[in-house]
């Protein structure tokens, strides 16, 4: 590069607005309606269940423009495009100087970089906590201000990429959650106007009763914990979902993952090998795993542990279910199986954008990489294309 990259204190660049407290003397501004509260829980899953009078000072409002730097907790989660109240245990981060474009300051708070130091400073046995001293004594690199620019576009194109297909996938799944409901919740599955109906069940012919324990075997994951995985590929499933990467599966194909302890009931796919752990079951099945899937999303699970969620195996397996004719079964299958291909590989998409993004931000910061020799995200998404249709043409 042509240019020496200065190195400068966060304290010089911009300012901080801390959240709003919720205690005693101010709970009298919670209400049933009006303003969102933004807790870190809120911006994490994009809820909103709290809400604030609009009485409240204007300078606890965040604007969707704001970006946020979470504090207390979780120290060093980094959010924008939220508008709301914001909670004690964040803070509104201001740039102030014009040495700073808010885009550049937002990529460089989301880097690894930055936030192991941001957890670094944190202090409290309780909970890590980052006072407002130790965040703007941290020190990040600032490139000249056109420099800074084309490097939030390049990185925010690569984002709008990665949420534009995460709204693709979206729009899949409820695709094929519509057409389980449709055929076997509805009962308006093909053919369904000429099935002649069994006097005893109740049921179109071919179609039995069942119990769930007739049709999956629920099997226990294993205990990995985080200090004990080895950075790898393969996905490790907790019963919220993905909680990091492993060098070796437990389970030698795509399948099932239901929540045991924890989220009891909820239920996940992977479409690699994976490893599940101690806290959700992995689920085998002689039948469609595409069909079983949507039915456990279908089924209301009972927490059997008060102090600890819990689903008990042999009660998931006494819970009555309606077995479809294996033909129907099989239509499903097919019709499902295309929009599962979808979901992959626009998936796939997603990780190598992610992981070309990652690679980008430090060394874009640095200097290391040209920001005008920058591939744009549409150029690697057209050669990986390329060599899967070079695959596919070997194949």
């Amino acid at each position: 590069m042509s240019y020496e990259i200065p190195v400068i204190p966060l304290g010089e660049l911009v300012e901080l607005r801390q959240g709003f407290a919720i205690n005693k003397k101010s709970d009298h501004y919670l209400d049933s309606e009006g303003i969102p509260l933004l807790r870190i829980t809120d911006l994490l899953n994009k809820t909103e269940v709290v809400f604030v009078k609009e009485t409240i000072p204007k300078q606890f409002i965040a604007q969707k423009s704001d970006i946020i730097f979470t504090r207390t907790g979780q120290v060093g989660l980094v959010f924008k495009g939220r508008q709301g109240v914001l909670h004690n245990n964040c803070f509104k981060v201001i740039p102030t100087s014009e040495m700073i474009c808010r885009e550049y300051l937002y990529w460089v708070l989301k880097s690894d970089f930055f936030k192991s130091i941001a957890v670094s400073l944190a202090s409290g046995a309780a909970q890590p906590d980052l006072n407002h001293s130790a965040f703007k004594s941290i020190k990040i690199p600032c490139p000249p201000n056109y420099i800074q620019k084309r490097i939030g576009a390049v990185l925010s194109a690569y984002n709008d990429l990665i949420e534009n297909n995460l709204k693709r996938i979206k729009l899949l799944e409820e695709m094929a959650q519509i057409t389980y409901e449709e055929w076997f919740v509805r009962m308006k599955f093909p053919g369904h106007e000429t099935a002649v109906f069994d006097k005893e069940t109740n049921l179109p012919q071919g179609w039995k009763k069942k119990k769930l324990g007739d049709i999956i075997t629920l099997n226990y994951g294993k205990a990995l914990k985080a200090e004990h995985r080895n950075e790898g590929k393969y996905p490790v499933f907790g019963s919220a979902g993905v909680v990091g990467l492993h060098d070796t599966p437990l389970v030698k194909d795509e399948g099932i993952i239901l929540g045991r302890k924890g989220n009891v009931g909820a239920v996940h796919w992977s479409f690699e090998h994976f490893y599940p752990i101690d806290t959700v079951y992995y689920v085998t099945s002689e039948h469609s795993l595409h069909y079983v899937y949507y039915l456990l999303k279908h089924q209301e699970f009972i927490n059997n542990d008060a102090a600890v969620p819990g689903l008990n195996r042999n009660a998931a397996y006494a819970k009555k279910i309606t077995l479809p004719a294996v033909e129907v079964v099989n239509q499903f299958d097919s019709k499902v199986l295309d929009i599962f291909s979808l979901i992959n590989n626009i998936q796939r998409q997603n990780n190598v954008l992610k992981e070309a993004r990652d690679i980008l931000l430090p060394r874009l910061m640095t200097g290391m990489i040209d920001i005008e020799k920058v591939e744009l995200p549409e150029t690697i998404l057209n050669r990986l294309e390329q060599q899967e249709d070079k695959m596919a043409t070997a194949v």
